[in-house]
């Protein structure tokens, strides 16, 4: 059960995520649901939560519809394993199932680092529910079946894992 780094990408060597011996590594969610079923659950997350039209960087004429691609993107490379921009920008060119989510918007490396760090909260409420989406699904119960240990558990791991995207960020400076 150990974790290792495969190029930038956290895996472990078994291919699934136990949630209670996964330590601080990130959760790829692959392993847990089907891709198409978590693009839906992506945009309906991004869609419950984003109801405020954004400011700063995207501010626009289309500034709700880039936000919203940005959080689709970021949410689904974020919960398929996928922290480093970099990363993520190349796998928007390369990865068949990133390229359906991002479609046309590819943004800058810069951008997503930025948007990361401007919209942190956002995309860590994100991140736990769509963990928690995941686990829900898993053990065959509801969302709001799911313990209160467990959403504080998956807030944690998201925090994690947007820490770590940030390190490895950093680490590209």
């Amino acid at each position: 059960m150990q974790t290792c780094i495969d190029g930038e990408r956290w895996v472990r060597d078994t291919g699934e995520d136990d949630p209670g011996r996964n330590g601080g590594m990130p959760l790829n969610l692959r392993s847990w649901v089907e891709l198409p079923i978590l693009r839906s659950w992506i945009e309906a997350e991004v869609e419950c939560l984003v109801f405020v039209r954004p400011g700063g960087s995207l501010a626009g004429p289309s500034a709700a519809g880039r936000f919203r691609e940005m959080l689709h993107l970021l949410c689904f490379a974020y919960t398929t394993g996928r922290g480093r921009s970099a990363e993520i920008l190349e796998a928007c060119r390369c990865d068949p199932e990133l390229r359906l989510v991002a479609g046309d918007f590819l943004p800058f490396v810069e951008e997503l680092r930025s948007f990361r760090r401007q919209y942190r909260a956002l995309l860590e409420e994100l991140l736990k529910r769509l963990y928690l989406r995941a686990a829900a699904s898993n053990q065959g119960s509801s969302r709001s079946e799911v313990s209160r240990g467990l959403e504080v558990y998956f807030g944690g791991r998201a925090k994690d894992f947007l820490n770590a995207a940030r390190h490895l960020d950093s680490c590209d400076d």
